[in-house]
């Protein structure tokens, strides 16, 4: 076993001298919760050209974690010291996933020291909700002592090969080696990463992505490749996250014929379509972020910000709530539809002359600073919000429908965990028209649904008293059910809480009809 120091900690590395004379070393920088074994199918193909560094990041496989939290400069000093120890230059940096990101800083701050960059299934956590519920669903999953649940989690999204028990197995226990402290600060450094980091690099850069990646598929990578100035991007069949692990034939073809031509990467015919892509993406994430953003709390109270000051005022006069709320779900509404929403008994004419008015109060609410493009239009037929919405209701139904499509129970029992602590808010408060109580309706519903299969999904765990956690999260909009009052009785019974039972089984009896109870 080889160890060297690297400032703080001894690390664990693999040196492959090349056969050739070729002075390039490629360099393997693994992912979060991985090791550097992962990359043994590929040397012995790569090493008759090129000699080959692996080595094991702060925290895992068999490099020491130092007992503090890192950074990602900090990670980039570990590298330093490994290559100048090893007295190595000419360097082909290939990192994965959470390695990516270390190989692109890296290449930032020590460029003379790197021929070029191959980042494989890179990972950038936009805010989007998407990568803001996976980053959720993987923090939930990492608060037990180990990661090896997170690794059971994570094995499936990781490969295609995840049906191979003893391959999951491998993974899993790679997991379970890493401490929970170290993967929190992994994932916090990753959330720091900035699209914005990519464009000064100049090296040549291969980007690879996996066909079926459900962590950063094709179509989020080919929009992170477009901020790159010299790169080729490719997609790799038949594989996932790991694609050096699922086609490591495909992976050495292509990072050879890569490091033997880089500067024929690209033509002039695509410079166009990359600076379009920028600005699209620049675009799109600046909306996000909230140069110009309406903010809607309307879960456990009400609250409306736009671009990050509360408005206070006006909201419980001439329906500004109702339409407000509809406009967050709906997107856009014509007159006649706020019309049908808001008054559906009067006649059209007088139901047009109210909402006339009430439109005028509307706009008012949103009227922007002078430096500020407007947030809200209203013209003759639509009313809609020329900025990004933000409501916490419809982030959470949108959660709801995802865990209700879920496939893989251990997936959708950490969805159902993260919208439990939120299932029981008060929702829309002061809205009782037709739209908004359907929401109401719909939103108990659907939890409902999710709540008593998570009940069931954890009294097969025997976790019995998160099951009565999640039934109690139900009568919160259905009290007096006698279907979830008799789960209630059940989980009881399985708990053996004597009281907690007596106290069930009297409301069971309470929510008997009358004739029913007698007999």
């Amino acid at each position: 076993m080889n160890y060297i120091q690297t400032g703080d900690i001894q690390s664990y590395y693999e040196y492959y001298e090349s056969a050739s004379t070729s002075s390039t070393t490629i360099v393997f920088i693994h992912g979060t919760g991985l090791d550097s074994s992962y990359f043994h199918y590929l040397i012995p193909i790569l090493r008759q050209q090129y000699s080959i560094l692996l080595y094991d990041l702060r925290g895992h496989g068999q490099s020491e974690d130092g007992g503090k939290a890192a950074t990602i400069e900090l990670l980039c000093d570990d590298l330093l010291s490994l290559v100048q120890a090893l007295g190595l230059h000419n360097l082909v940096i290939v990192g994965h996933t959470f390695g990516a990101n270390i190989a692109v800083h890296f290449a930032d701050r020590y460029e003379t020291l790197i021929e070029s960059l191959i980042l494989i299934s890179p990972q950038a956590f936009l805010p989007l909700p998407p990568l803001a519920s996976e980053k959720e669903l993987r923090e939930e999953l990492a608060k037990a002592r180990t990661l090896d649940k997170l690794g059971e989690f994570m094995v499936q999204r990781l490969t295609v090969k995840h049906k191979d028990h003893s391959i999951a197995k491998r993974i899993i226990q790679s997991y379970a080696r890493l401490p929970v402290k170290m993967y929190m600060n992994h994932i916090e450094i990753a959330c720091q990463f900035k699209l914005e980091h990519l464009r000064r690099i100049h090296k040549p850069a291969l980007v690879l992505s996996g066909e079926s990646d459900p962590l950063f598929p094709p179509s989020f990578t080919s929009l992170y490749n477009s901020f790159l100035h010299h790169s080729k991007f490719l997609i790799v069949p038949d594989s996932s996250n790991m694609v050096f692990f699922d086609q490591p034939a495909v992976t050495v073809e292509w990072i050879m014929k890569f490091i033997q031509r880089p500067k024929s990467i690209r033509t002039d015919t695509y410079v166009f379509t990359d600076r379009f892509l920028q600005q699209l993406m620049l675009e799109g994430y600046n909306r996000l972020v909230a140069r110009n953003k309406v903010s809607i709390q309307c879960m456990g109270g009400f609250e409306v910000q736009m671009n990050g000051r509360v408005i206070r005022e006006g909201w419980n006069t001439r329906y500004a709530k109702n339409i407000l709320i509809y406009l967050a779900f709906r997107k856009t509404a014509t007159r006649e539809e706020l019309c049908d929403m808001l008054f559906p008994e009067m006649t059209a004419k007088k139901a047009l002359g109210n909402l006339r008015v009430y439109l005028n109060h509307f706009a008012k609410l949103f009227e922007a600073r002078p430096e500020e493009p407007p947030c809200l239009a209203i013209d003759r037929d639509s009313i809609y919000f020329k900025c990004a919405v933000e409501c916490d209701l419809a982030d959470v139904m949108e959660e709801m429908n995802r865990s209700l499509e879920e496939k893989d129970s251990m997936l959708k029992y950490a969805m159902c965990k993260l919208i439990l602590p939120r299932a029981t808010q008060h929702i829309l408060p002061g809205c009782f028209d037709a739209f908004s109580l359907s929401l109401k309706e719909k939103f108990a519903q659907d939890w409902e649904k999710l709540a008593i299969w998570a009940a069931d999904y954890c009294c097969k765990l025997e976790q019995f008293e998160e099951a009565a956690q999640f039934i109690r999260s139900c009568l919160h909009s259905y009290p007096n059910d006698e279907g979830l009052i008799e789960r209630m009785v059940a989980i009881q019974k399985l708990t053996n809480n004597k009281k907690e039972l007596r106290k069930w089984t009297r409301k069971k009896k309470a929510s008997r009809p009358d004739h029913y109870r007698e007999t």
